[in-house]
């Protein structure tokens, strides 16, 4: 049921938006479900918002872990959908078989969107049953099935939020119909807004390039938290940090074997400490070290006294990771063929960025050795934040665009 309840400030009706999120909840480890949460929980003081979502806590199965039904969470209206199966076990083989045919159909690309998920009729379902009750539907994420699919049920107050990236799904032409459908784009970063407006030529759409507002959380942190004594005892050595999930899709594999041949060709006591979720095998070595899922405050810590931040990934849509590090005051040394990480580098002056293992040794050793270059990074970066990633200034962006969004749907 969805309801309506008046403004005290305005004395004007509340607008009712809904977010398409494939999965949702404090527990979601995730840019983009982070992003919609965060988000979501800061709208619900001007607008009445639902959260449309399955069931899912694991993108890897879409099991359904979480209640079918409403909840009330941070004062947003949660509705989960089961999904009517886990993902397929032929996935991965058959996006490997697809990313490899030359002359992919809709019909192939089709297929490869109902294995990967997640697949809910009753999501779908409810939203065309009910989508005259929202004045604007947004869906955060272009990949998923819930997005492919609900998009084209109420294209004329429908926003997409792509957070999209240079990867072999992008350039299936099944998307070419969908991104053109929504009225409106919210994009993170210039580069995302530019690679999505090259990819789709012609586009025609109402975008704003916002971002995501990363303050509150850590303006909350005090010294008084009580850190364990195993990253009291990392904090005193001389290291860099990774924070993140920790998988090949992040390039970890590539940052680990540049950082061996650092200390290799260098001699350097230097550590590298990888901390968040684990998915894949780290080789056991001196100079690197798992640290396991940390606090709030612990990750706060070890940025503060890390040499730098490093983040490889050569697929970022945003990276909330790497503003934090900067917002901590730690430099950040980034793989340049990311252009979304290039550009916050770029615009920042708070770090440096790599291409290939020379590239990566020369700018480390910059970073242990140029302590005026260091310092003057780690002011740029926090300066960098404060200017266009505070929350109140991403929330005023987005409700501006919201109420021109819900104002074009009515005429």
């Amino acid at each position: 049921m969805i309801y309506v309840k008046l403004s005290l400030d305005c004395g004007e009706f509340m607008k009712n938006i809904a977010f398409v999120i494939q999965r949702y909840g404090e527990e979601i480890v995730g840019g983009s479900e982070t992003y919609c949460r965060e988000l979501a929980e800061r709208l619900v003081n001007t607008y009445n918002v639902d959260i449309l979502t399955t069931c899912a806590k694991s993108y890897e199965s879409w099991k359904n872990e979480y209640p079918e039904g409403k909840t009330v969470e941070n004062g947003v209206t949660v509705l989960r959908f089961r999904n009517d199966k886990k993902r397929n076990r032929l996935f991965g083989r058959y996006t490997k078989f697809l990313q490899k045919k030359k002359n992919k159909t809709v019909l192939d690309e089709v297929t490869w969107m109902n294995l990967q998920g997640p697949y809910s009729k009753n999501l779908l379902a409810y939203l065309e049953n009910h989508q005259d009750n929202y004045d604007l539907i947004i869906f955060v994420t272009y990949l998923y099935f819930n997005s492919y699919y609900g998009l084209q049920i109420a294209p004329h107050k429908s926003v997409l939020i792509p957070t999209a990236h240079d990867e072999p799904p992008i350039y299936y032409s099944m998307f070419n119909t969908v991104f053109h459908l929504a009225q409106g784009h919210v994009f993170l970063t210039e580069e995302e807004k530019d690679f999505v407006f090259k990819r789709f030529p012609g586009l025609q759409s109402n975008y704003r390039v916002i971002g995501m507002g990363i303050d509150d959380q850590t303006k909350q942190l005090t010294a008084t938290t009580e850190i364990d004594s195993k990253i009291e005892k990392a904090a005193s050595e001389d290291y860099v940090v990774y924070v993140g999930r920790i998988d090949t899709e992040k390039n970890i594999g590539e940052l680990v074997d540049y950082f061996n041949r650092f200390i290799k060709d260098t001699g350097s006591d230097l550590r590298l400490y990888l901390t968040g979720s684990l998915q894949m095998d780290i080789p056991k070595q001196k100079n690197i070290s798992y640290l396991g899922f940390v606090s709030e405050q612990e990750k706060k810590y070890l940025l503060e006294h890390a040499r730098a931040f490093i983040m490889p990934s050569r697929f970022e849509s945003f990276s909330i990771a790497t503003l934090e590090a900067m917002n901590f005051g730690a430099p950040v040394f980034v793989n340049k063929s990311c252009e979304v990480l290039n550009g916050h580098v770029e615009r920042s002056q708070a770090g440096l960025s790599y291409r290939n293992y020379e590239e990566f040794k020369d700018g480390l050793q910059s970073m242990l050795t140029n302590t005026t270059l260091v310092e003057n990074m780690r002011g740029n970066g926090k300066k960098y934040v404060s200017q266009h990633y505070e929350w109140d200034v991403i929330i005023k962006k987005y409700v501006e665009f919201i109420d021109e969004c819900c104002q074009n749907t009515k005429r």
